[in-house]
């Protein structure tokens, strides 16, 4: 009885296994998301459900009443200490950046209205406004951009071009 309950249980082990591997095949995955209603069958993304597939960035450009400067681009901290993978309350910034974008696309189909007055385009909008506090010049105006990881700066597409804002 035991040797089969070992058999048993390393058979169950391995159909486990290859449905595993089997969700990644398109025809197969569709039958296995139908008939596995506990969710048993892992499905691994690597640390997102849906993994950023772009790069953003954000530009901003202040005006006056006789000058508009160059569009200058917000960087983020990249360089890396070398207690960063234990401390790096930095990253943080930029990965909220990157949710504030994500949100901005989804909110593309919207109307205008909806766009300036969400969430995202006025934390977007408050960022820009602190960065440019100090700086000659009482209007702002920021972009967010989006390009795929592969593709030069040259291919930068546009999410958002905001309205002129006075700091």
């Amino acid at each position: 009885m035991r040797i089969f309950l070992s058999y048993l249980f390393s058979f169950v082990l391995l159909i486990w296994f290859l449905l595993s591997i089997f969700r990644y095949i398109p025809k197969v995955e569709k039958w296995i998301i139908r008939w596995d209603r506990l969710a048993l069958i892992p499905q691994w993304n690597f640390f997102a459900p849906m993994p950023n597939e772009s790069d953003y960035y954000l530009y901003y450009r202040v005006m006056n009443n006789s000058t508009i400067s160059p569009w200058r681009e917000v960087v983020f901290s990249l360089d890396r200490k070398w207690y960063g993978m234990i401390w790096n309350p930095g990253r943080r910034n930029r990965k909220a950046f990157i949710d504030l974008c994500q949100a901005l696309s989804q909110l593309a189909k919207s109307s205008r209205e909806e766009v300036l007055t969400s969430i995202p385009y006025l934390l977007i909008l408050n960022m820009v406004v602190r960065i440019c506090k100090n700086m000659p010049g009482n209007i702002v105006q920021f972009s967010v951009c989006t390009v795929v990881p592969s593709e030069s700066l040259q291919n930068l597409s546009i999410i958002l071009l905001s309205e002129l804002h006075s700091i």
